[in-house]
């Protein structure tokens, strides 16, 4: 995968940035007690209470050159992926000219790196997470900050590299399981559908039985490995999936042939952020639009949802809106 696509010299130029004797703290990288990049901009008060904070101790340092690929949104699986993957193109052009760089990632999302770092061939040994520490020698990227215009918006370099993904990761289970004509119905389930996530299904295990009943299998995709999870709609004919992080997944994986997709959100979602969605599915598997379907559902007031957030609220799957919609 290391070939497959060489960063331009005028892109690292352009993009990366070296400095000397800074301190990573979250999504903050800080040097001489002033906050030279904040990932997190969103969060200023946070950040300029964490600089605070942090400066007033006496911090280890790390003295081996270190490329860190931390961003804003340090929680979210898609922002994390689709930021990751143009940084780790970045660091692998870097690692050819200073062999001993290290690569710095979000500590939360360990295992998802480790997964991905699979697919360009980089060693777990290379692989560090770096808080709270003076790093003798920084290397950082500005591409995310400055070239996205929300939430993560899809670059040349995302889809060259799905292209290479499939063609030379999956390409194996792809050749040994397509059919020619799709037939499973798919219905993906968040691990995280429970009464403390705001944005969750009311009716979850209602939905499961019903979808149960009328033929589909229900996939777990926090439960897989990169690999399961790119793979796990091969030959699908009908995908339900909650709108989430996890539609990455989708845009991954092959599903070019699929009849249909079923988007579930609350209503608030609705805009923006569902437009990007589809707008995304469609472009990067060649789905057409017009197989993207929308169930609006209603809001569930569980009285611990403030009023003014307009994304993250509990809603109910209509089932029978939603048995219109699969036909």
């Amino acid at each position: 995968m290391t070939n497959l696509y060489d960063v331009p010299n005028s892109d690292i130029e352009k993009y990366c940035h070296y400095s000397e004797d800074v301190v990573i703290a979250n999504t903050l990288l800080i040097k001489d007690n002033n906050i030279i990049i904040n990932y997190s901009p969103d969060f200023a008060d946070t950040a300029r209470e964490l600089k605070k904070n942090i400066t007033s101790y006496d911090l280890p340092i790390f003295s081996t050159p270190v490329f860190t690929i931390k961003f804003s949104w340090c929680w979210n699986y898609h922002i994390n992926f689709i930021q990751a993957v143009p940084n780790i193109l970045f660091y692998m052009k870097l690692k050819k000219t200073i062999p001993d760089l290290l690569i710095d990632v979000q500590r939360n999302f360990t295992d998802l790196y480790k997964d991905l770092f699979k697919i360009f061939d980089i060693d777990e040994t290379s692989i560090v997470s770096i808080d709270n520490m003076v790093v003798k020698k920084l290397y950082y990227s500005t591409f995310c900050t400055e070239y996205y215009n929300g939430c993560g918006k899809i670059s040349i370099y995302h889809t060259m590299i799905i292209d290479a993904i499939r063609k030379y990761f999956l390409q194996d289970i792809y050749l040994t399981n397509i059919n020619t004509k799709p037939s499973r119905l798919i219905y993906i389930n968040r691990l995280n559908n429970l009464a403390g996530f705001n944005r969750y299904i009311v009716n979850n295990d209602q939905v499961i039985e019903h979808l149960t009943n009328k033929g589909f299998e229900t996939i777990t995709f926090e439960a897989m490995s990169l690999k399961e999870k790119f793979t796990s709609t091969i030959n699908a004919k009908i995908i339900i999936t909650p709108v989430g992080a996890n539609i990455i997944n989708l845009c991954i994986g092959d599903i070019s042939q699929v009849e249909k997709i079923i988007l579930i959100c609350p209503n608030e979602r609705y805009h923006g952020y569902l437009k990007f969605n589809k707008e995304q599915l469609s472009s990067l598997t060649g789905v057409s639009p017009n197989k993207i379907e929308v169930l609006l559902c209603d809001i569930y007031d569980n009285g611990i949802v403030s009023p003014g957030d307009q994304v993250n609220k509990p809603h109910i799957v209509d089932l029978k809106e939603l048995d219109n919609l699969i036909g």
